[in-house]
């Protein structure tokens, strides 16, 4: 974690200055040129730059730096003549606010797109992954799994009865119990394991590089976790859970999932709320 940072503090830091430099670059230009000719609107470049990759704070920074910068190249070094003497001070201050305007734009743009992109990859209701993230980052590990020979294990969690939940209880209270089943699962694995939601009252739980045995554990400690959960809240519902570590890696995705899910569907037909775990060789 403290290295994740560090190296993004330290890529902020070269965008900074790469910023810098573009602007020191342009208002040495500005300054050689004729005051008669503007370059007002290039200013605009290292203000774009800086404030897209790291920041709207780090923008303002620049767009006060540039509209000194300007003031300083067109101004006192260009020695412009002006019928009064407090009208460099009022430009000066005119395109320090255009500076800010199309900082503010461009970071709300920023953070929109941003937004959009989260949520193409993640579940609306509860925040974790969603199947597009999910067969994303498994399709990853498979691929981790297959170049070092470390087995994978894929579980599903169904929660049994949820429709009744939903028809008796309203859509409300059937939200709060997926946000409480998540963060229950999410609060229960490692870091390295991922969580998603695929729809319905189904989720998903891969353990990257997890033997039987110990995703066994794992899966009876988050069942164990979710029945207090429902316990707690009183909620007339239950887990059925199926999980199959494949000691080699599967040929793709589809094949995983779609061998976890037919061990979900033969639980389902024999009983539910309980664990099924397989091994595939």
């Amino acid at each position: 974690m403290r290295l994740t940072k560090y190296l993004e503090n330290q890529s902020k830091f070269v965008l900074i200055t790469l910023g810098l430099l573009l602007l020191l670059l342009i208002a040495g230009i500005d300054a050689l040129i004729s005051p008669d000719v503007s370059l007002s609107i290039f200013y605009l470049i290292p203000i774009s730059f800086t404030t897209w990759y790291v920041g709207e704070a780090a923008g303002i920074w620049i767009s006060i730096a540039s509209a000194i910068a300007w003031f300083i190249a067109n101004e006192v070094i260009g020695q412009s003549t002006h019928s009064h003497p407090g009208i460099p001070y009022w430009n000066a201050a005119v395109r320090f606010g255009f500076y800010l305007v199309t900082t503010y734009l461009l970071s709300e743009l920023r953070s929109s797109r941003d937004r959009e992109k989260k949520l193409a990859r993640t579940d609306s209701i509860t925040g974790i992954a969603n199947q597009r993230l999910f067969d994303e980052l498994t399709n990853l590990e498979i691929q981790r799994s297959s170049r070092y020979g470390h087995p994978i294990t894929l579980a599903f969690i169904d929660i049994d009865n949820f429709k009744g939940v939903n028809d008796k209880l309203g859509h409300k209270i059937g939200d709060k119990i997926l946000q409480e089943v998540a963060q229950t699962i999410y609060g229960n694995i490692r870091a390295t394991d991922i969580i998603a939601r695929l729809g319905g009252d189904e989720f998903a739980l891969l353990l990257p590089g997890t033997g039987y045995e110990p995703s066994q554990i794992v899966v009876e400690r988050v069942q164990k976790q979710l029945v207090e959960t429902v316990e707690y809240h009183q909620w007339p519902v239950s887990f059925s859970i199926v999980a199959i570590t494949f000691m080699s890696a599967p040929k793709s995705v589809d094949e995983m999932i779609e061998k976890v899910d037919f061990l979900m569907y033969t639980l389902k037909n024999s009983g539910k709320n309980r664990i099924e775990h397989n091994v595939e060789y």
